[in-house]
């Protein structure tokens, strides 16, 4: 069952503000990417239940090919078939 979107977002600012406020560490899996990086310090990629990429938000928003994979962009091709160039162990 999906949420929401206004749910969605009302989740990751409450999960953003514990963080904040309290120093919480959360680990969220969330597959609407373009929520989920705009409220996370850091990311990992998943294709087909393997970490394909890692690195901060701001890092991955930027990115071409998480871009044109997970933020809107066309669909074609594999990211997890690439080696990634600025990927974080």
């Amino acid at each position: 069952m999906a949420l929401a979107p206004l749910l969605v977002e009302g989740v990751f600012r409450a999960l953003k503000q514990l963080n904040g406020e309290q120093g919480l560490s959360i680990l969220v899996a969330e597959q609407n990417s373009t929520v989920a990086l705009r409220f996370s310090d850091h990311a990992v990629v998943l294709e087909n239940a393997r970490s394909v990429l890692a690195g901060t938000a701001a890092e991955l928003r930027q990115r071409a090919d998480i871009k044109t994979h997970y933020l809107g962009g066309s669909s074609q091709g594999d990211l997890g078939r690439r080696q990634p160039t600025e990927a974080v162990a």
